[in-house]
Parts: structure tokens; sequence; C-alpha cells
């Protein structure tokens, strides 16, 4: 089983990874929040509850701050967390950028959303995910 935590701001885009996640064998939502502090405590939550979240889907344009900040807090802390990155805009400076502090995807929401359903069916083809600890 793949545990994803959403953090996005758009209740719609929330909604539709809601739904994505829950028609998807092997792959089980553990949580969402729609900004930057909520993304945070969140994730931490569900780490103390169990392992922490294996995939993080993040929109980096959050309601209280930037999601490149929470993209930071959770790679120098959760190594092993896959990141895909979202945002609004095509940019390459925002790829670029999110690929740069640790993202392991980026994608546009408008024009390649459905790339997120290609890769958590890739993640659960794979099926093991390394020790998923906090980083020292």
């Amino acid at each position: 089983m793949i545990y994803v935590f959403v953090a996005d701001g758009s209740e719609s885009v929330r909604e539709a990874l809601r739904e994505l996640i829950a028609e998807m064998d092997g792959v089980e939502l553990a949580g969402m929040a729609r900004d930057a502090s909520g993304a945070i405590s969140g994730y931490l939550k569900q780490a103390r509850k169990r392992v922490p979240p294996q995939v993080l889907i993040l929109d980096i344009q959050l309601d209280d701050g930037s999601g490149l900040g929470v993209l930071k807090f959770i790679r120098n802390r959760f190594s092993a967390t896959k990141i895909i990155a979202l945002c609004d805009c095509g940019s390459v400076v925002y790829q670029e950028r999110c690929i740069s502090q640790g993202a392991d995807y980026f994608f546009d929401k408008t024009t390649e959303f459905h790339r997120v359903q290609d890769v958590l069916c890739g993640l659960t083809r794979v099926g093991d995910f390394p020790n998923f600890g906090v980083a020292a």
C-alpha cells in the first residue's frame, strides 16, 4: 500500500485527487491540506501515526505561502518521500526550481494532470519503498 498526502490550494484539485486516489488499487489517501502550514503539520501528524506518507502531491503555489518551503522541509526530513510538484503554470523556471530543490516530478495542472495517475501506478508496480525514517 502506498500512502499519499495531498497539499493543494484548489478545492477542485484536491477533490479530483481524492477521487483519483480512491479509484486506485494499492494507493490510499493519508491526508490533505490547502496551505503550507497545514501541509507540514498534516504530514508530520501522519508520520507520527505510522510510516510517513510515501508520496507527497504538492501545489507549489499554496494559499499561505510557497509550496517550495514545504518541499524543502519534507525533502530535508523525509528523503525517501516521492514528491510530485504541481503548478498551474508550465514555467520552465518553476520546474527547474522544484527539481533542484528535491521534487521527483513536476507537472502543469492544466495540461499534465493525468500524469499524476501514471506516476502513482508506476510506484504501485515497484512495490517496495525504502525505509521512511526521519532524516537526521
